[in-house]
């Protein structure tokens, strides 16, 4: 069976005028030898509006994988804050990449030490770095922790608790606090922690459950 050239594809006669002008505008304009090559260039188009629309009825389909929790969560600050979701994933993003960056950082201010000096400073929480670090740490080991643990033994992330864990000193905890308030509020809300959630009564040792020695 021969094949059909393009230039053999014919308009309805049912068109109106008004499309057919319309119709050979678009041949011109684009320099379209054959009424088939214009319909092609109709279809692509068609096509990516169709794609484009989808885009935009479901904004989110692309996202990050989200728990229908984690979903909601996000649709009530959506809410609540009138940020878009681009904002609030930006936000987000930009506060774990500035925590990470400055982890790695302080590791490798810590790895250009000798032995000497970490032992002679890490006690005595002196040295510029080797405090905040230590802080850092336990409230990674206590978010860890949460990501796996059931909820009665989640553990909220307070001052208090840092205390128990890291012995550093009230001043540099509420610093510390202070800086990193919201990546803190974060993690205690996507958990609905509270200080109550860390009564575990007598003999509960925070630094064995979370396997710190």
């Amino acid at each position: 069976m021969a094949t059909k050239n393009k230039d053999a594809t014919r308009l309805s006669p049912s068109i109106s005028n008004e499309h057919k002008v319309k119709f050979d505008e678009i041949a011109s304009r684009l320099n379209l030898k054959s009424q088939g090559e214009v319909i092609e260039y109709l279809i692509d188009i068609f096509e990516d509006y169709l794609m484009l629309k989808e885009q935009s009825d479901n904004p989110h389909k692309n996202d990050l994988p989200l728990t229908d929790e984690e979903k909601q969560q996000v649709q009530s600050a959506m809410s609540n804050s009138g940020l878009s979701y681009q904002e609030i994933a930006k936000d987000g993003l930009l506060q774990r990449a500035k925590y990470l960056n400055s982890v790695a950082k302080k590791q490798s201010e810590l790895e250009s030490l000798s032995d000497a000096d970490i032992k002679e400073n890490i006690n005595k929480l002196t040295f510029k770095g080797v405090a905040d670090y230590r802080i850092e740490q336990a409230i990674q080991k206590i978010i860890d922790y949460n990501e796996t643990a059931s909820q009665n033994d989640k553990i909220c992330i307070t001052k208090g608790i840092v205390f128990n864990i890291t012995g550093s000193n009230r001043q540099t905890i509420n610093k510390f606090f202070e800086t990193k308030q919201h990546w803190i509020d974060d993690h205690n809300n996507k958990h609905n922690l509270t200080d109550k959630d860390n009564r575990k009564g007598k003999g509960y040792d925070v630094k064995a459950v979370l396997g710190i020695e």
